[in-house]
């Protein structure tokens, strides 16, 4: 049974990373509602040009009140982790009273959208009229024991009503927007996001599993190291014995915050205030993001 169990999760985050087309739980794709309403609550800048994160409504059953709320908290702590602080950033809620088109669940420690994806993309594009955005499913479901989960690409699901929700959602939230691995050892989880090698590495010596960030370690810049062990194994390596992706609290070490930099410049056509120290330390945003 627990061998059934983990491969079951193992699927069901697989299906965060791969289409969803031909899953059973799949549901038809399906068009707006009348009744689905999209506002801008955060965030005053061109849409053009900045990170806009829409918060979707899922289970709430009539309580706009309560998702409104329940999408500040999540996105007041977001403004407060670097290098999110001071950034571009507009926050929409979209509100559905209806659940149409969108099928999440529960599964072990994972609440999960897995199959659904792409409809959440399409509704919240045809809703709120953004070309790119960041969809965030909030789900208000009173049962189950999952907390979150990332499809690797643009949607992040976190169900509010398990403890730590601020901090859960910030953690899938660096998986879906930064492409960060987790940095603790979970072989369920190593054939999956054990494929992202930017804060977690494979390497057969710390020299080689280091290297991404070793121009950091010379600088001497505060919590960076080398420590084995990540989710892709203990023939991997991270940066930091503690981290938001490795413990789903607290901070963004150094080396993921330069690594959200690169995709939050290349959003926002500028070096947003927190990212202004990797043009000052080590290689550089330049040459270190492509930009």
């Amino acid at each position: 049974m627990k061998e059934f169990l983990l491969n079951t999760v193992a699927l069901v985050i697989l299906l965060g990373v791969m289409p969803s087309a031909g899953f059973c739980f799949s549901p038809a794709p399906t068009r707006p509602t009348p009744e689905d309403t999209c506002a801008r609550f955060r965030g005053n800048t061109d849409p053009a040009s900045s990170l806009n994160i829409v918060f979707v409504s899922y289970g709430y059953r009539g309580d706009n009140a309560t998702f409104n709320e329940n999408a500040k908290l999540l996105a007041n702590n977001l403004m407060i982790k670097n290098p999110f602080r001071g950034a571009k950033i507009n926050f929409y809620t979209l509100y559905r009273p209806s659940d149409s088109g969108v099928f999440c669940f529960s599964l072990d420690r994972l609440w999960t959208c897995g199959g659904s994806e792409n409809n959440i993309r399409a509704i919240t594009k045809n809703t709120c009229g953004l070309e790119n955005s960041q969809q965030v499913v909030i789900s208000g479901e009173p049962s189950g024991t999952g907390k979150g989960s990332s499809d690797f690409q643009s949607v992040t699901t976190v169900a509010f009503h398990r403890g730590g929700a601020e901090d859960i959602f910030v953690h899938e939230f660096g998986h879906s927007f930064g492409k960060l691995s987790d940095e603790y050892v979970d072989p369920k989880l190593e054939a999956i996001n054990g494929k992202i090698q930017l804060n977690c590495r494979r390497g057969a010596s710390a020299a080689s599993g280091c290297a991404g960030w070793k121009d950091l370690i010379d600088a001497k810049v505060p919590g960076v190291g080398c420590y084995q062990g990540c989710v892709a194994g203990f023939g991997a390596w991270r940066s930091s014995q503690y981290s938001m992706m490795r413990d789903a609290y607290g901070d963004f070490n150094p080396v993921s915050q330069r690594y959200l930099c690169c995709e939050l410049s290349r959003i926002t056509k500028q070096t947003p205030p927190a990212c202004t120290i990797f043009n000052q330390v080590g290689k550089g945003l330049k040459n270190v993001c492509g930009l």
